[in-house]
């Protein structure tokens, strides 16, 4: 298929005809295989999206156990603890407690931070293995299914989170809509993903870490994803563009590796010298000017 047959793809998430090709890019972060995928973007709403976009069934090879970092799981949640509290703590600007449901659990370290403040917190999450992690190691609720076919009571929970799930996801529409049925009245939607709109976005292109072909289906923007869940009934209440968790690994994963396997000492020594402190100020910077590497919007059900 040639550059110009790819304009002709209609956007999924506005329907609009004026799409364009954005760049090749390959399997960057994981390495599964070598090959090549396309980037669109919509000249209308901005979102970019992959093609061929895998089913569910194709991309199940991509998501393995190293993906879900059940080996270091101990470890990496008591790393990632404080930014998880960090969301706890934005969320209860909205919504003191009461009936929470992650999707896109994982292996639940934000849902234990959650529980542990107080929320009566429950997860979805499609890997088998990553749920049962969860809970044998946490005693936490974490329920195995995706979020189109397993039941769910409606107006049920207070908040309903996603953190950087939506972009895996093949119909952000029904999503969408199916979060607002299941969340009460003034319940709080919590979606993050990454900023096709950044700065660093716009730096690295086809190199940018945050694509992560071909799980990442689309490529979201603030302005679109604002445009999606207000079209779904919702008010958007807050916006944030900084992530002491992932910001910076836009900038550092973009240019050289994160971590193992196979790092050298001369890498790591660099990495963490050098790289870490640089990228962390880059991404401070391009927050302030509200181009962060990702993005969490607060959305209130009305």
């Amino acid at each position: 298929m040639n550059v110009d047959a790819m304009s002709s793809f209609l956007c999924e998430l506005c329907g609009s005809s004026n799409t364009r090709f954005a760049f090749f890019v390959k399997d960057n972060n994981r390495r599964v295989d070598n090959a090549e995928y396309k980037v669109m973007r919509c000249e209308e709403c901005g979102v970019g999206f992959t093609l061929p976009k895998l089913s569910a069934q194709e991309l199940s090879r991509y998501y393995t156990n190293e993906y879900y970092s059940l080996d270091g799981n101990m470890k990496l949640e008591a790393a990632t603890r404080p930014h998880n509290q960090t969301r706890v703590e934005k969320i209860r600007r909205f919504v003191r407690e009461g009936k929470l449901l992650d999707v896109g659990a994982g292996t639940g370290m934000f849902l234990k931070t959650a529980k542990e403040n107080g929320f009566d917190a429950e997860g979805l999450e499609i890997s088998a293995d990553a749920a049962a992690f969860g809970n044998a190691t946490w005693g936490l609720n974490i329920r195995q299914g995706n979020l189109h076919e397993t039941p769910l009571p409606p107006e049920c929970y207070d908040v309903v989170t996603l953190g950087h799930v939506l972009e895996h996801l093949h119909k952000p529409h029904d999503a969408i809509s199916r979060l607002h049925s299941i969340l009460k009245r003034n319940g709080l939607l919590v979606v993050a993903v990454p900023n096709f709109a950044s700065m660093q976005a716009a730096l690295f292109g086809s190199h940018w870490f945050h694509l992560d072909v071909p799980r990442h289906l689309f490529h979201y923007t603030p302005a679109n994803i604002n445009a999606l869940v207000e079209g779904k009934g919702f008010t958007v209440v807050g916006i944030n563009y900084f992530s002491a968790e992932h910001n910076w690994a836009g900038f550092l994963g973009s240019v050289m590796k994160l971590g193992r396997p196979g790092e050298t000492f001369p890498h790591k020594v660099a990495r963490k010298v050098f790289g870490g402190p640089v990228a962390r100020a880059l991404a401070c910077g391009e927050s302030a000017l509200k181009r962060g590497g990702t993005f969490e919007v607060y959305a209130i059900k009305q």
